[in-house]
């Protein structure tokens, strides 16, 4: 079922201009940026929108997102099948980063830089999320620090020895003399594709 959000079109007004500036605008831009006649109308959108869990004051009296406000439509699912009637689909709000990041002290992003990974499907240019409080296990795909390189491999052993495969069968596994020093286990992805 869908959800109704008061002032949705509004509500959209302002998170575009979050994106675009990475701050919400101040009660006097928002008069101008809504077409308002008077900041009264703004504070009275703002206060709607905090009811709505939308919006909160922060400690400076600023307007602040919410997690709700930066949570994006989760459709449900989309068959990759028969098709079904959007009808039957729930619209909940998801935080990208709440579901890629659990813990942001540990986390971090790494851009991937060629094609060694192809197979497990990281591309080049794709941005992988690493978990470097995560302990690193056979099969575990890792971040390695590889001869003063970084790199991005699946963790083995041979003869208890750490090696890195290659998810491209025309690479070689890479066998690091001596330590193999990891950052961290991947854990997830972004991809942003060509528009």
């Amino acid at each position: 079922m869908r959800e109704e959000i008061p002032d949705a079109d509004r509500l959209e007004q302002l998170r575009d201009y979050h994106r675009r500036y990475r701050q919400l605008p101040t009660y006097s831009s928002m008069t101008t940026l809504m077409g308002y006649g008077s900041k009264a109308a703004a504070h009275k959108l703002a206060a709607r929108l905090s009811r709505a869990g939308f919006l909160e004051t922060g400690p400076d009296k600023r307007l602040a997102p919410t997690k709700r406000f930066l949570a994006h439509k989760l459709v449900g699912t989309v068959r990759a099948g028969t098709p079904e009637s959007p009808a039957d689909v729930d619209f909940e709000p998801i935080s990208l980063e709440d579901y890629l990041i659990d813990k942001p002290k540990q986390m971090l992003l790494v851009r991937v830089k060629g094609d060694s990974m192809v197979e497990a499907g990281i591309l080049d240019g794709d941005l992988a999320v690493i978990d470097c409080g995560r302990t690193p296990r056979k099969g575990d795909i890792v971040v390695a620090i590889w001869n003063g390189e970084t790199t991005i491999k699946e963790l083995d052993f041979e003869d208890d020895r750490p090696v890195l495969k290659p998810h491209n069968s025309r690479m070689p596994v890479l066998r690091p003399a001596g330590t193999l020093e990891t950052l961290g286990v991947y854990v997830g992805l972004v991809r942003r594709h060509a528009r």
